[in-house]
């Protein structure tokens, strides 16, 4: 007899069940396949948008610390609102904290990513100080036993690559310039360069206050082993030049789209390409990359043609043969129906900018990434939710990963999954007044202490999950499903008290 679906299974029940036999036999399979990261992802920027200079001054290299400046000056800004600087993030100072805690959770695989601008601030200049700091980081991961895995762009670009008026905006952007793809050559080629040096990694370790024996080791074993090329190249289409929300704010120039695409999918290429005859190799293998797209699940009449041209076209720029990369990253945080009529049934974070949230179109952006690259690990590079109550996530996050144990018995090939985010950032252009973090940086010196009775906290449901399928159990499965529960019961409160699904807050 054929055995049931998940979906088959729980199709009569009003609560899914992580502690069926089904789940279990999913997650050990799906570990005999391969399946293995779990953690939370983050970026440079994001998580430390303000530097000084050794005299004190803000330091200024790219497009968003441009206008992070202007918020610090009281200027006009792109940077939507009040925005109070001591509460922005500082990923650099305490980034043992970070680390850290993400151990803690149990997490397995730590996300971040470096930055064109700070590494690269004038033409032809590699931070080597910076880069020293990006291996101390790589190291303490490691040292912590996850695996890393370092995003080359995620977004900021160098400042003399701009064009800033008199009137100090900026006209124009970095993948306009005629140059771009020469400097990111640069960037990238520095980059490696670096992490396939002995000396230059051992003087970094050593600076990091890491002993003899454990510089060997490390080095020994590899730093780094998975590499995103690019983070979302959609967002620096969408946003920047037709919305004009992101730099260089070029609102409605559809015809500079072609040429900064065709620079984006050329600094994709450069940076397989340099990776790939780089000399970068771990205990595990031989280095990995891909890109990480951004799939909103398309809902409604035109839903197939939306998803065709916005989705899988532009991953497939990237893609070109179905091997050119070693894996595909998926971001996934909301859902789009393409309808004016029937907004019943939408649920919405802390701002509508984030979307309509709806976990089951994980499931369904999996499938069709898997059958236009059939065979292909999948990441989720991305997943999240805000939420400044933390009331709604916990079952936000569960109810997801159920849908990728759906994805995971039909043998869709998900190698590891990542949450956006451990600890709160920066937003881009609504700057600090979201909350994705499961911590603000002042919890990460406290204890992890659960709550009492009724109340689930996300970072609660988070380490409940991850323990549940990095050691899956019936018993770890079983704690988990008491979570689930106890964060339904709570979202579902939260939603009656607050007027329903359709409310938009």
């Amino acid at each position: 007899m054929k055995p049931k679906t998940i979906a088959q299974t729980f199709e009569h029940k009003k609560d899914f069940d992580f502690s069926a036999p089904e789940v279990l036999e999913t997650l050990k399979r799906a570990k005999e396949n391969g399946t293995e990261f779990i953690g939370t992802a983050t970026s440079d920027f994001q998580s430390h948008p303000y530097f000084k200079d050794e005299q004190g001054n803000p330091q200024i290299s790219s497009d968003w610390e441009f206008e992070v400046h202007k918020v610090i000056k009281n200027e006009p800004s792109n940077i939507i609102g009040y925005q109070n600087v001591s509460a922005f993030p500082q990923l650099f100072t305490n980034k043992e904290l970070y680390i850290k805690r993400s151990a803690e959770l149990g997490d397995n695989m730590f996300r971040l990513s470096f930055d064109f601008g700070r590494l690269c601030p004038k033409p032809g200049q590699f931070n080597v100080t910076l880069m020293q700091e990006y291996v101390g980081m790589l190291a303490l991961i490691r040292d912590q036993g996850m695996e890393p895995m370092v995003t080359l762009y995620h977004w900021p670009t160098p400042m003399h690559l701009l064009k800033i008026d008199r009137h100090d905006n900026i006209i124009a952007g970095a993948w306009e310039h005629q140059d771009s793809i020469h400097h990111f050559r640069f960037y990238v080629e520095r980059i490696i360069s670096f992490l396939s040096d002995k000396d230059k990694l051992r003087e970094a370790l050593n600076k990091a206050g890491f002993s003899q024996d454990k510089q060997d080791k490390l080095i020994g074993d590899g730093l780094v082993r998975y590499f995103v090329s690019v983070n979302e190249p959609i967002n620096l289409l969408l946003p920047t030049y037709i919305l004009g929300l992101f730099p260089p704010f070029r609102k409605g120039r559809l015809d500079l789209i072609p040429k900064v695409l065709a620079n984006i999918v050329g600094a994709h290429d450069i940076a397989i390409d340099t990776i790939k005859t780089s000399r970068l190799e771990t205990i595990r293998g031989l280095p990995k990359v891909g890109a990480a797209h951004s799939w909103p699940y398309f809902e409604g009449l035109l839903s197939s043609v939306a998803h065709s041209f916005i989705n899988s076209h532009l991953a497939k720029m990237f893609e070109q043969v179905h091997k050119y990369t070693d894996f595909i990253g998926l971001n996934y945080y909301f859902r789009m129906k393409l309808s004016l009529f029937g907004k019943n049934n939408r649920i919405y974070g802390d701002n509508p900018y984030f979307g309509d949230i709806h976990p089951p179109g994980i499931y369904h952006m999996l499938k069709e990434m898997s059958a236009d690259y059939p065979g292909k690990e999948i990441f989720i590079t991305e997943f999240g939710f805000s939420d400044n109550n933390d009331i709604r996530r916990p079952y936000w996050i569960m109810e997801t990963v159920r849908h990728v144990i759906e994805a995971l018995q039909h043998n869709i090939p998900v190698k590891g999954m990542l949450l956006w985010t451990l600890v709160n950032n920066f937003e881009w252009n609504l700057g600090v007044n979201q909350k994705f973090g499961l911590f603000s940086e002042g919890d990460l010196t406290e204890r992890l202490t659960p709550s009492n009775g009724e109340v689930i906290r996300s970072w609660e449901a988070w380490q409940t999950t991850v323990v549940a399928i990095t050691q899956a159990s019936e018993n770890n499965l079983l704690k988990l499903q008491h979570a689930y529960l106890k964060a339904k019961h709570q979202f579902n409160s939260h939603q009656i008290k607050t007027g329903g699904y359709d409310k938009q807050v």
